[in-house]
């Protein structure tokens, strides 16, 4: 259990999280110290085409858990690790854009995280990355270098948050 300021710190965050916020991604306190509310998650499909999913989680459950969600909202026949999420900060102002990655752990809880936005000030995304050397590769038994660095070159991409929160796909 959290300690009594920290659950005072992490409701006043939570208040202003939602005072900023549309309705839509309220967070609310299920219980004593668990928290419940939407997490938007950009990702791109297979023509690089921008695709959000929200999911409702918990600030309990964890990157891996809600990928497993996004999962089965979007390709039931795909794993979590098939998945790496990041968080993507931008830290700029209206003419010079510079943009941040965090990669979450699995064991992180994006709830939390994206409650925290409030006390940073930063403006920040969830992106949803599909690893497709892991997913292409799984149970292949002998695979070759080539293969490796042709995937490692497929998984290099350039992603731009532009000033109005939307993230594209640079080529």
């Amino acid at each position: 259990m959290k300690s009594k300021g920290d659950l005072q710190l992490l409701r006043r965050q939570i208040q202003t999280w939602n005072d900023e916020h549309n309705d839509l991604f309220k967070i609310e306190e299920i219980e004593n110290d668990q928290f419940r509310g939407v997490i938007r998650f950009f990702s791109f499909d297979d023509n690089n085409k921008i695709q959000t999913k929200c999911i409702i989680a918990t600030s309990l459950e964890s990157t891996y858990e809600i990928l497993q969600a996004y999962i089965r909202k979007t390709d039931p026949t795909m794993f979590a690790s098939d998945f790496t999420v990041y968080t993507v900060f931008s830290n700029g102002g209206k003419n010079m854009l510079h943009l941040e990655y965090q990669l979450l752990d699995y064991t992180d809880c994006p709830l939390i995280k994206q409650i925290s936005w409030v006390e940073t000030a930063h403006d920040a995304r969830f992106l949803i990355k599909r690893n497709r050397s892991l997913s292409r590769l799984r149970g292949k038994e002998n695979i070759s270098t080539d293969e490796i660095e042709s995937d490692m070159a497929l998984n290099k991409t350039n992603f731009i948050l532009h000033p109005d929160g939307m993230i594209s796909y640079k080529q």
